[in-house]
C-alpha cells in the first residue's frame, strides 16, 4: 500500500535508469520501463512484475530509442533521465533541530549556543530547521508548540548569515509563519496535503518531495515492498507530476527517498545503492546521518556514526545525489571534496 499518496497523480507507466542488476548484454545505455500493460516487442527484455499499491506493474528492460518512442510525450517533458550532477560534490544540508527528543543529541538546539553558531561558521549551502521530532515512534506536536521551538533558532540564524533556510515541517500554519524566512519547504508528507502544495505555489517556494509510508509514529510498521526502489521512485514522479500539473515550476522541486522513514535495514542500503537509478531529472537529495542502520553495520551508537555516515556520504558524491542532509558540515565536505580528488586524478 502506498497508505500516504493523497495528491498523487495515478501514472500506468514509469521508468527508472537500469540498475547495476539489469545492466547486462553490450553495455549499452538501458532503463526499466514499468508498465500495468503488456510490452509485446522484441525491443524489450522482461524480468517479472511487482505490486505497487494495489496495481500490478510489468518490469522491461529497454535502451533509450524504445523509451522515448513509448512513453507518452506528458510524461517525458516531466521526466528528464541523466545521471550528471551540475556540481563537483553534493550541496551540504546541515540539520538543526529544536527539539528535546530528536534521535540524535548532538542535533538538538533550544536557542543560540556555540554549537549552532559552529555550524553557521562552516557554511553549509542550506541550513534545515525543524521543531518536530519525526524519528520512528515519535508522537506529533502542537503547531504551536512547533513554531515557539523554532522562533529562537530561526531569529538567530537570519540575524547572523544570509544561508538559505529549509524549514523542515508537515504543518501548513507552520510554514506560513516562517514564510518570509525561508527559501526551502522540506516536508516529510511529500506535499501530500494540497495546503502545502498551494503555500509553495503562492509564495514561490522550492519543495522537497520526500517519500513515507504512513506517519513517523507507525511507519516502522510498513516497511515490506516488492521492490522498493521501483515504489519509491513511482511515488516521488507520481508526486512530481502532481506538484507540476498544480503550477510549482520543475525547477523548484527536489526529491528525497526518505532514508530511514518506512525502511528497514534492506531497504535503506538498497536505495542508497541505487541513488542513481532515482534520477529522473530532479535534485536528489539524500538524508542518512548518523541514521540507524549506520549502527546496524558498524555497532555503533548514535553518538559515534560520524566515520560512517563520511563513508556514505563519500559514496554519494560518487553515485549522483545533489545534496546531503547532514549533522556534521565541514566534516562531510572534506570526506566527499576527498574522494572527488581521488577519482579525478591521473
Amino acid at each position: 500500500m502506498l497508505l500516504c499518496n493523497t495528491f498523487g497523480m495515478a501514472i500506468d507507466t514509469f521508468a527508472i535508469p537500469a540498475r547495476s542488476a539489469y545492466l547486462k548484454g553490450n553495455g549499452e545505455e538501458l532503463f526499466e520501463l514499468y508498465s500495468i500493460r503488456n510490452m509485446d516487442s522484441t525491443e524489450v527484455r522482461g524480468e517479472g512484475a511487482i505490486s505497487i499499491g494495489n496495481r500490478v506493474f510489468r518490469r522491461y528492460i529497454v535502451e533509450r530509442g524504445y523509451l522515448e518512442s513509448t512513453l507518452p510525450e506528458e510524461y517525458l517533458q516531466n521526466f528528464r533521465f541523466s545521471k550528471i550532477r551540475k556540481q563537483k560534490i553534493p550541496r551540504i544540508m546541515a540539520i538543526v533541530n529544536s527539539t528535546p527528543d530528536s534521535f540524535y543529541p548532538g542535533s538538538r538546539h533550544k536557542n543560540a549556543s556555540e554549537k549552532l553558531d559552529e555550524i553557521m561558521k562552516s557554511l553549509p549551502d542550506i541550513i534545515d530547521i525543524g521543531g518536530e521530532s519525526t524519528r520512528p515512534g515519535s508522537i506529533p506536536v502542537a503547531e504551536s508548540e512547533e513554531i515557539g521551538r523554532i522562533t529562537p533558532i530561526m531569529d538567530h540564524v537570519t540575524s547572523n548569515c544570509s544561508i538559505p533556510i529549509s524549514l523542515d515541517t508537515r504543518h501548513p500554519q507552520v510554514a506560513l509563519h516562517f514564510i518570509d524566512s525561508i527559501s526551502i519547504i522540506n516536508d516529510i508528507g511529500g506535499f501530500t496535503n494540497p495546503e502545502m502544495v498551494k503555500i509553495c505555489l503562492e509564495y514561490g517556494k522550492d519543495c522537497i518531495v520526500m517519500h513515507m509510508r504512513g506517519t513517523p509514529a507507525d511507519m516502522q510498521k510498513f516497511t515490506q515492498y516488492d521492490d522498493v526502489v521501483a515504489e519509491v521512485s513511482y511515488f516521488l514522479q507520481s508526486q512530481v507530476a502532481a506538484l507540476v500539473n498544480a503550477g510549482v515550476s520543475r525547477e523548484r522541486i527536489i526529491v528525497d527517498p526518505g532514508i530511514g522513514f518506512s525502511k528497514d535495514f534492506k531497504g535503506n542500503l538498497s536505495l542508497l545503492k541505487n541513488v542513481d537509478s532515482l534520477r529522473f531529472g530532479y535534485p536528489i537529495l539524500v538524508g542518512h546521518s548518523r541514521k540507524g542502520f549506520i549502527g546496524a553495520v558498524t555497532g555503533r551508537p548514535v553518538e559515534e556514526r560520524l566515520a560512517g555516515t563520511l563513508s556514505v556520504s563519500a559514496y554519494l558524491a560518487q553515485h549522483g545525489a545533489d545534496i546531503v542532509r547532514v549533522h556534521d558540515p565541514a566534516q562531510n565536505r572534506d570526506a566527499m571534496l576527498m574522494m572527488m580528488a581521488m577519482e579525478e586524478a591521473d
